[in-house]
């Protein structure tokens, strides 16, 4: 029988008050022993030391971050994807996977965006970019976070570049292991439009920390244990941009160009940003547990890669767990150093070497 730790200490207080109450009065009755006395006061004492640190240092700890998925749906084709996919990791397996998604969906439903109305038509584009962004998070677990003590590996060779990947840690007693059928059936029970995708080839379940759950609705996904929370919400997008998709800056502005479908009516681009609002708590009742800390900086971890997979910043495998070199400890080196593919240079190499 599992006995969760807030229902034992609701126990332990009665009980703690309890015994108290019962120590003072049988210290009333025999208070002519100096000796039982102090020794109920010393009991007493205790009690009462123990419930006030532990209420003092025991505190919840609570981070929040965001970042942001844009897409584009092209009605032509039709297709829900990003018009501007890195070549760099992790873009380059993001693209395959959501154009991938997006292709197989639109052939299976071919009357998706048969729209009888304007509103109608914003609307079903929106919601498919939630779902896409939603399914793409899970995607960047099966092939980036697939371990919780995931950590970057740097593979080296004399007759070619070197090559980045990763590799799991946790032992098999350190995992809760959750596969990816799974993960379909429960993007499948709140109407994800990409149920069926695949979320990795090779790879069929992914590891998450000891007595860890995976929940998902229809805009977010939330792991969780006893010890933590972290949920992943996916808003609603902040407005659509109709057009051409182009890239935009301060110092470059570009205007949007309207393409119309053939009925010259509608338009052919819509351009959204999908919020994803990350939210990590740790339980205040297990804020000392030995693994608080691996917990920690998991959160980070998965904070970061999923920074890198959505807005496409510097290489994921960085996002993972910073690699320490000379350059990376120079006040004056880039923070997210920007490396193509899963490749390292030849004097990012020797900088390792020493």
């Amino acid at each position: 029988m599992n006995i969760s730790l807030p229902s034992i200490v609701i126990v332990g207080f009665v009980a703690a008050i309890a015994a108290i109450a019962c120590a003072v009065y049988f210290a009333s009755q025999n208070s002519a022993s100096s000796t039982i006395v102090l020794a109920v006061a010393a009991f007493c004492g205790t009690l009462v030391i123990l419930i006030l640190q532990s209420w003092l240092e025991l505190q919840s700890d609570e981070t929040v971050d965001s970042v942001s998925a844009e897409y584009t749906l092209d009605r032509s084709k039709p297709e829900i994807a990003s018009a501007f996919y890195s070549d760099e990791n992790p873009g380059f397996i993001r693209g395959i996977y959501e154009q991938e998604a997006s292709n197989d969906y639109f052939a299976k439903h071919p009357e998706a965006l048969n729209d009888k109305t304007a509103a109608l038509g914003q609307e079903k584009a929106q919601n498919l970019g939630q779902d896409m962004a939603l399914y793409s998070f899970i995607v960047m677990l099966f092939n980036y976070q697939y371990d919780w003590q995931i950590r970057p590996v740097r593979l080296r060779a004399r007759y070619a570049i070197g090559y980045e990947t990763s590799v799991g840690l946790s032992r098999p007693d350190e995992c809760s292991m959750v596969s990816s059928k799974h993960l379909n059936e429960l993007l499948a029970a709140v109407e994800n439009r990409f149920a069926e995708g695949v979320f990795d080839r090779s790879r069929k379940e992914i590891c998450l920390p000891p007595n860890s759950r995976i929940t998902v609705s229809s805009r977010a996904v939330t792991l969780s244990s006893p010890l933590y929370t972290m949920e992943f919400k996916f808003a609603s997008p902040i407005g659509t941009l109709y057009g051409v998709p182009k890239m935009r800056s301060a110092l470059a502005p570009a205007t949007i160009d309207d393409v119309y479908m053939p009925d010259g009516v509608t338009v052919k681009y819509e351009n959204m940003l999908v919020p994803v609002q990350i939210r990590a708590e740790f339980h205040r009742l297990y804020a000392k547990h030995p693994s608080m800390q691996k917990l920690k900086k998991w959160a980070q971890r998965l904070t970061r890669a999923t920074r890198s997979w959505y807005e496409g910043e510097g290489n994921v495998f960085r996002g993972l767990n910073r690699i320490r070199t000379p350059e990376s400890e120079s006040p004056t080196a880039d923070p997210s150093p920007r490396v193509s593919g899963n490749t390292s240079n030849s004097s990012e190499r020797k900088n390792d070497q020493k």
